[in-house]
């Protein structure tokens, strides 16, 4: 840490070494450090003040990143689509198997339906009989 002297040099106030790795969790951190010498040495009777740090960790993207970045993404989008194509397959088979089913029973239910016709066309066409015979039983013992 530097003073700014309009004229004349710069001059040194002290310094502060700080652990980054107590800072990579992306969150903003306020640090108040005492300002050492230069050799790093904090002396107890060396009053150089302290400093308040306002510090924030944040990840530089290089031109590299960005394809390898896009490199995952393009996989991620392919195996999604692959995984969606398979459950889609499954799906698939589970509709058909389904609409055999349906068609299977589509069949039992218009066979039941046409014995149902049939049994009653057969009844209607009994009693036209028997009414034609009671009929003919009529007229023959009028005779």
């Amino acid at each position: 840490v530097k003073d700014k002297d309009v004229f004349g040099s710069d001059d040194f106030m002290g310094q502060v070494v700080l652990t980054l790795h107590d800072f990579v969790d992306g969150k903003e951190h306020t640090v108040v450090e005492l300002l050492r010498d230069e050799n790093n040495i904090k002396m107890p009777d060396d009053d150089r003040g302290e400093i308040e740090i306002r510090i924030r960790w944040a990840e530089r993207v290089f031109e590299d990143d960005f394809l390898l970045i896009d490199k995952k993404k393009a996989m991620a989008t392919r195996i999604q689509a692959w995984a969606r194509c398979a459950a889609a397959k499954v799906e698939l088979k589970r509709l058909k198997k389904q609409r055999e089913i349906d068609e299977k029973h589509a069949i039992l239910c218009a066979v039941k339906i046409t014995s149902i016709c049939r049994v009653r066309i057969a009844k209607k066409k009994v009693g036209a009989l028997r009414r034609l015979r009671r009929s003919a039983v009529k007229i023959q013992k009028r005779i």
